[in-house]
């Protein structure tokens, strides 16, 4: 209790009010905080999300295009959310932190994650469904692929836009089927989300904003 009293008193000489988590956190925290003269954004967690990977077959991250993390992070944002609704000291809650498709593989090398064998058939159906035909495939990425199984992700040039496209849609859909789920737990919540880490090598891994949140986030 001492401890929090001298954390506090430091808080609020540095003129800070407002403490974010780092995962959900419980209605009496977040009431006993705001009683201390603080407000509190928390985050929904991770636990349970299946991971997706590199190439190189280290895993790393989270598979977007994975049905049942669909499903696990809508319980998880829902949980989040009835946790701390209603609550005045606990003005948003975050959808997430920094998520990414890049990051550094067995080599420590920057590169793409995605290689899960969930992802790469999502992909694969997303071209079906975009181009009809692998014809209009090759005439639009430059490529010579015989069928859309032989597509490998993330490609070159052109084909690479295709990848990057994917991964944005298929991000996008995520989050918005948790912001969904929070949304019903906790109706007048706002819910937002710390942004989508990129990359400084690949300007396409660049900041998505999604445009359903109540207020967009960054950090």
């Amino acid at each position: 209790e001492r401890t929090r009293q001298v954390d506090a008193r430091l808080l609020k000489q540095a003129h800070i009010d407002c403490l974010r988590t780092w995962g959900p956190t419980t209605r009496k925290r977040a009431m006993d905080a705001y009683q201390r003269g603080f407000y509190v954004v928390p985050t929904v967690g991770r636990k349970g999300l299946k991971p997706t990977g590199f190439a190189d077959g280290l895993e790393k991250g989270v598979c977007f295009a994975d049905r049942a993390n669909v499903k696990r992070f809508q319980q998880l944002c829902e949980s989040a959310a009835r946790e701390v609704a209603g609550v005045e000291g606990c003005p948003v809650l975050l959808l997430g932190n920094e998520y990414s498709y890049v990051g550094r593989n067995r080599a420590g090398v920057w590169t793409y994650l995605g290689f899960d064998e969930v992802t790469q058939q999502a992909f694969r159906q997303w071209l079906w469904r975009r181009f009809g035909s692998v014809e209009l495939l090759n005439r639009a990425c430059g490529t010579q692929y015989g069928t859309f199984e032989q597509f490998k992700a993330p490609g070159r040039g052109r084909a690479r836009y295709q990848w990057w496209l994917f991964l944005r849609e298929t991000f996008s859909k995520y989050m918005k089927a948790g912001y969904e789920a929070a949304k019903r737990a906790a109706p007048r919540l706002n819910i937002s989300y710390a942004k989508l880490m990129g990359s400084h090598w690949d300007p396409c891994t660049e900041d998505a904003r999604l445009s359903f949140l109540d207020v967009q986030g960054d950090n």
